[in-house]
This record gives structure tokens, sequence and C-alpha cells, in this order.
């Protein structure tokens, strides 16, 4: 499994468990700082209702941290979705 899919799984992993239950997904502080910004963002995207409030201002706090924010990041992001979603439909076979 490549490392992109791996990280992307470790990401989605727990969203993927509570997604029933908005609010209930807690990453800890030391999980987020080893993230990178470009990663902090597609969790941001793709787990944000399912964030609890502190895990919200723990990740808009290590972006602060980093002199960062999601606005550099969105057209990665947008790829990175892309490219998950080609390889959920289509597999490794096609181009």
């Amino acid at each position: 499994m490549n490392t992109l899919r791996k990280r992307m799984l470790q990401i989605a992993l727990p969203a993927v468990l509570a997604a029933s239950i908005p609010g209930c997904v807690t990453y800890p502080a030391g999980q987020l700082a080893g993230l990178s910004s470009l990663e902090l963002c597609e969790l941001r995207e793709n787990q944000g209702v399912n964030l609890t409030e502190e895990t919200r201002r723990t990740l808009a706090s290590e972006l602060q941290r980093r002199n960062d924010d999601c606005r550099s990041h969105g057209a990665a992001v947008a790829a990175r979705r892309l490219e998950a979603l080609h390889l959920d439909m289509y597999g490794r076979q096609s181009p």
C-alpha cells in the first residue's frame, strides 16, 4: 500500500468509526504535530464536522504555530481528494 493511501487511512479511520456522531473525534496534540500542514488541512476539510471543539482549536493552534493556513493548501487538498476518489472507483488498473 502506498504511503499516501496509508496516511489517508490513518487520518480517515477515526472519522469513519464516528461518522454518525458529530463532534466526537479527538486527536491528541502530539499526533497533530506529527502531521504535515497539508495533512492538517485535509483532516479539517474531510472530518470537520466530526472533530471535537478541542481538536479544532488544537488544529488551528498547530497551524498558527507553523505560521501557515489552509488557504495555501486548498488546491493540494482537492487534488488528493480526487486521487483518492479515483483509486476507490477504478483501483490501480486505470492511469
